[in-house]
């Protein structure tokens, strides 16, 4: 399936979310892979590690959408 898609969103940027949206990008280099979190800040429960998250994404190129939740039928689904 991942091999078919243009983009791919990963809901959620918890630890689960944040690996997936890395190895995802790592093994299709050349899609849009956007990783989505409902809430302001990644991995809120760890000091600094939000800096350190989005430095790697950036580095990556996986987009980060913070404060933005998924809908059907959103933009997402184009």
């Amino acid at each position: 399936m991942a091999r078919s898609a243009r983009s791919i969103l990963c809901v959620g940027a918890g630890p689960t979310g944040i690996e997936s949206a890395s190895y995802l990008k790592e093994s299709f280099p050349s899609k849009r892979v956007v990783l989505c979190q409902r809430g302001k800040v990644l991995l809120r429960d760890f000091q600094g590690g939000h800096d350190k998250v989005m430095e790697q994404l950036k580095k990556l190129g996986v987009e980060v959408m913070l404060e933005t939740s998924y809908t059907p039928g959103s933009e997402f689904d184009k």
